[in-house]
């Protein structure tokens, strides 16, 4: 019987706007080089990805002391080689050629909801990639570190945090937005693929900064009330979940499954009207059954990579972190500042796949 430990964690959260980078790609391949510690000769696990504003990587080993001595070896720059940074390389070039559709797909859907504000790829150019040095990662790493950068956390095997970096949530670089509807009320669409060919329906609505607690439940609940409208009287199933671009660049994502039978702009203009008529009995019941699911679905105790996950809403997004012991505030919530929050709700772009 093979025997099962408890692992314990090590997260870095690298704040890096790709945008910035001397290179195209230098940030991911930095994250490929800073995942190989090679030389301790232990067990242990590593993941991590590339985004747009920030880098990720993720440690576990059953030994704390494995992942201090990784610890060590990022924050020292012993890590970064010649011949790991040589590794990386191949590896994001390779990525890049194997996922060059699925990227070219993203970054049309990128462009076409952001209206051209987000215009770069995490995944980077091979050509670019070409270029990176062991220099120019390590000047990146050490830029990082001196700027306040880089968040550490190490948790045991109790998901208890034994080391962590001090943060405040960054605000300064948060936009307030005014979010302007559609004149005549018609959505932008973008076609992937033929009408008859679509198999999904992606419904894109930009939304404001959340900087409190109340705005986040707020918006939950907005979406909520959202998918169980479009159940009860369409019979679409939706998936609703954020889609963040960049800090300004925040997005709720409403997405179903396309019934090629139906007409496409007549079904999307009935999902809309639905969406956008709500009665204040419907709002009460709502509500109610919005607590109750999130007692429900919300653990009383939070996992590492749960409390990790909220550290980094935080850090690079300025998202409040929510505990059960704030679900009282859904009370305050009443029909007024309910139609007010939907007002909120940007105009719609809509993603055929």
């Amino acid at each position: 019987m093979k025997i099962s430990f408890p692992n314990s964690h090590l997260f870095y959260i690298i704040e890096s706007r790709i945008a910035s980078d001397k290179y195209s790609g230098l940030s991911h391949v930095a994250e490929h080089a800073l995942l190989i510690p090679t030389d301790i000769g232990k067990a242990f696990r590593a993941k991590g990805y590339t985004c747009i504003n920030h880098v990720f990587l993720s440690f576990s080993s059953p030994q704390l002391t494995v992942l201090q001595e990784i610890d060590n070896l990022i924050m020292s720059g012993n890590i970064v080689t010649e011949e790991i940074v040589n590794i990386a390389k191949e590896q994001v070039m390779w990525e890049i050629a194997d996922t060059s559709h699925k990227t070219a797909i993203s970054m049309q859907i990128q462009c076409f909801v952001t209206d051209d504000r987000i215009a770069s790829h995490a995944v980077g150019e091979t050509d670019e990639v070409k270029k990176i040095q062991t220099a120019d990662i390590l000047e990146w790493l050490n830029q990082k570190i001196q700027s306040g950068q880089v968040h550490r956390y190490l948790f045991n095997s109790s998901d208890e945090i034994v080391e962590a970096t001090q943060y405040a949530p960054r605000t300064s670089h948060l936009q307030e937005l005014e979010i302007q509807q559609q004149d005549d009320g018609s959505p932008k669409t973008l076609f992937i693929v033929s009408l008859d060919k679509t198999k999904t329906v992606r419904m894109y609505f930009r939304i404001p900064s959340l900087l409190s607690k109340m705005d986040v439940f707020q918006k939950g609940f907005v979406e909520y009330c959202i998918q169980r409208k479009l159940l009860s009287t369409l019979e679409i199933d939706a998936d609703i979940y954020d889609k963040f671009f960049d800090v300004n660049e925040r997005y709720v994502l409403v997405e179903f499954a396309w019934d090629p039978s139906k007409r496409p702009y007549g079904a999307i203009s009935s999902a809309l009207s639905q969406m956008n008529n709500i009665s204040d009995e419907e709002f009460l019941l709502f509500r109610s059954d919005f607590l109750k699911l999130l007692s429900q679905l919300v653990p009383q105790s939070e996992s590492a990579y749960q409390r990790i996950n909220a550290i980094k809403n935080e850090i690079v997004y300025a998202y409040p972190h929510i505990k059960p012991d704030d679900f009282c505030l859904i009370e305050r919530i009443n029909y007024s500042s309910f139609l007010e929050c939907k007002k909120l709700y940007g105009p719609v772009k809509i993603v055929f796949l």
